[in-house]
């Protein structure tokens, strides 16, 4: 029997397999995949590929879903769901009750990592559903760790929490941006100013890692009359914090949207 099977192996699909190729032997790794630039690829790494997305329930242990919501129901129709096989979603929006909808009464794992899990740097939450043992959430853990940090949460948080650790990647790089623009504009080369803006970003995130409460660390860098303050108090008349919540709030609803969906 296989260890890990993948049904969808793009760029999040083939980020965790590149994390967890590290731990399972490419014999004991099954992909269903149907883009041609995707199996080409996979096939030329050495791994066995199929079009029969049953084979990946009859015959792996751990199974990670890595398409679109929308595509889930179509791409499984038909298949017989191993009742031992460990379910890992990664499909944006769905919840557990909408898999177990599609897979039925199995033990199911829903995860949302961020694009960092390319590098190995994703936060990835997860949630099990009623059917998992301890081993099953140990397994996951396991899985998405080779990719990352990992938090397992309550589901009820997880449209939410979306924006924080899936969504906010996107939004971290559009704010350097913002500011990636008016450095070329002043003059400063766009190779410099992005160096400096990712290690800043790097050092902030660690800092805050420190456990030192974030209203701490923003006065840290500020000084009376400063150039921070100055820069802040544009921030603050721009009501920069009211958009994030409208951000984040958009995102979550995003989410749930794309669970009706199914």
């Amino acid at each position: 029997m296989k260890k890990f099977g993948i049904l969808g192996c793009g760029k999040m699909g083939g980020a965790i397999l590149d994390g967890v190729s590290k731990f399972f032997d490419k014999q004991d790794i099954l992909i269903c995949e149907r883009n041609p630039k995707n199996v080409e690829r996979l096939q030329s790494q050495g791994y066995e590929l199929t079009l029969d997305a049953t084979r990946l329930s009859k015959e792996c242990e751990v199974v990670l879903l890595s398409v679109k919501p929308q595509d889930l129901n179509e791409a499984l129709n038909g298949t017989e769901k191993g009742a031992k096989t460990l379910y890992l979603s990664i499909c944006a929006g769905l919840s557990l009750k909408s898999l177990e909808e599609i897979l039925g009464n199995v033990a199911i794992v829903r995860a949302m990592p961020s694009t960092a899990a390319t590098i190995g740097q994703a936060a990835t939450c997860v949630t099990p559903n009623a059917y998992c043992t301890e081993e099953d959430v140990k397994t996951a853990k396991s899985i998405f760790s080779t990719v990352g940090k990992v938090v397992e949460i309550e589901e009820k948080f997880m449209d939410e929490i979306i924006a924080l650790s899936g969504s906010f990647i996107a939004f971290a790089y559009y704010y350097a941006q913002g500011f990636l623009k008016q450095a070329i504009k002043d003059g400063i080369d766009e190779k410099t100013a992005t160096a400096l803006l990712a290690q800043t970003y790097v050092g902030a995130g660690n800092m805050m890692l420190s456990g030192k409460p974030i209203e701490q660390l923003i006065k840290d860098v500020c000084s009376k009359g400063g150039t921070t303050l100055a820069g802040l108090e544009r921030l603050e008349k721009g009501k920069l914090h009211d958009i994030c919540a409208d951000c984040s709030t958009a995102c979550a609803k995003r989410s749930k949207e794309l669970g009706e969906k199914k």
